[in-house]
């Protein structure tokens, strides 16, 4: 323990944990300060699915490394998601090596599901591209859906299979971090933030069992912290989106080999259970699963496994993703509040992000700017009067 650290970061879910171990590594004395145990909220039940930068601007194998210079003057979404795959790939040999954890890092073969002529006629017209760029894109018709498993039901426009596309445990890569973050000397103290002062020389973050001292706070409390700022009397414009996913366990048979994606995602995970994810909904923080989103789910494997058409439950879970309102997530200082920062709003693609995004904001922090390297990220890039928008954003999607 310390009297006074470096950093605070509020919230360890896996944007704090990422910049917890980033500035921890550096040789910063961190805390990090959360309620819950790591992982028993969105970051511990996501899908775990990142996917190579899919738009019409990634064009360069240089790009999906991440090359700075490459990715400069890209728009911000295709910007992050070049950071975001590369940095998966770039740090997953020391987060296993530092942690200990095998997160279950498995490369998969992803089916994009095209019910119709519009989106066969957007993946055509990108597949050289992504190939050429380092991302083999292979438009199939429906009848070439049995070279992958012929129990398959196509869709009316047949697929894109892409390569490149990988899948975690959400749980054990948040764990890792945290491993990965107390290695490098962070401090976890569990107990619940209720606001922040800022007085000369440092902020004091109050919490229920004391006040925490530190040079510089960030605040990454996901859905929460659009409320969680408003104590502190500025507007961050982050929503909970509620998310519901079950687990299926599959009759006797082949596993399922490739990841498909269409309206929601299918793939069959190392535990050996089919996942299915994922709805959205606006329902504030209640968290209870539905029978609607159950529903849509299955309805939604039916039409395309049929055989997981009786498969039962083991899980069905529902959480909060942090939603923005142009689904892109946010970092930056705090309105003007010299010592405090704000990094939220992954949404679907908070696991994809996470690591980009834990470098990003550590460097920002540690230099003193209001935003990270990433243009486009800041969270004042808002009206005061944002909200969200009226109909839920769909996760997930390729493109």
């Amino acid at each position: 323990m310390t009297d006074v650290y470096d950093f605070a970061v509020i919230g360890a879910g896996v944007f704090g944990l990422s910049s917890a171990w980033q500035l921890a590594k550096e040789g910063h004395t961190v805390a990090v300060i959360d309620r819950s145990p790591v992982g028993t909220e969105a970051s511990g039940f996501a899908l775990g699915r990142v996917d190579p930068p899919l738009t019409d601007t990634f064009t360069d194998s240089l790009m999906l490394k991440g090359d700075a210079e490459s990715i400069a003057g890209l728009d911000t979404y295709t910007a992050l998601a070049c950071a975001s795959y590369s940095a998966h790939h770039r740090l997953r040999s020391e987060i296993e090596g530092v942690s200990g954890i095998d997160y279950e890092f498995d490369e998969r073969l992803m089916i994009e599901l095209l019910p119709d002529e519009r989106s066969r006629r957007i993946f055509s017209r990108d597949a050289a591209q992504w190939t050429a760029a380092g991302v083999k894109t292979e438009l199939i018709d429906p009848v070439d859906f049995a070279r992958f498993d012929d129990r398959l039901i196509a869709p009316a426009f047949g697929g894109a299979v892409i390569s490149g596309g990988f899948f975690v445990d959400s749980l054990k890569l948040a764990k890792a971090l945290e491993e990965c973050a107390y290695a490098s000397g962070a401090t976890f103290i569990t107990a619940e933030a209720i606001g922040v002062r800022v007085q000369p020389g440092n902020a004091v973050v109050e919490t229920s069992t004391g006040d925490v001292t530190a040079a510089r706070v960030l605040v990454a409390l996901g859905p929460w912290t659009g409320d969680f700022t408003q104590r502190l009397g500025q507007h961050v414009a982050v929503y909970p989106s509620k998310g519901e996913l079950l687990r299926l366990v599959p009759p006797e048979g082949p596993s399922l080999k490739p990841h498909l994606h269409g309206e929601i995602s299918m793939v069959q995970k190392r535990d050996g259970l089919f996942w299915v994810a994922a709805t959205a909904d606006y329902a504030g923080f209640d968290r209870t699963p539905t029978g609607k989103a159950a529903n849509h789910l299955r309805n939604a494997v039916v039409e395309v496994a049929p055989w997981m058409a009786d498969a039962p439950a083991a899980a069905h879970t529902a959480c909060f993703r942090p939603e923005t309102p142009d689904g892109l997530p946010l970092a930056g200082r705090l309105g003007d509040m010299e010592r405090i920062w704000v990094t939220s709003g992954g949404f679907g693609w908070g696991i994809m992000y996470c690591l980009a995004m834990g470098e990003a904001v550590a460097s920002m922090m540690v230099t003193d700017n209001d935003e990270t390297d990433i243009r486009g990220l800041r969270p004042d890039r808002f009206p005061p009067d944002a909200s969200a928008p009226q109909d839920p954003r769909k996760p997930g999607r390729a493109l």
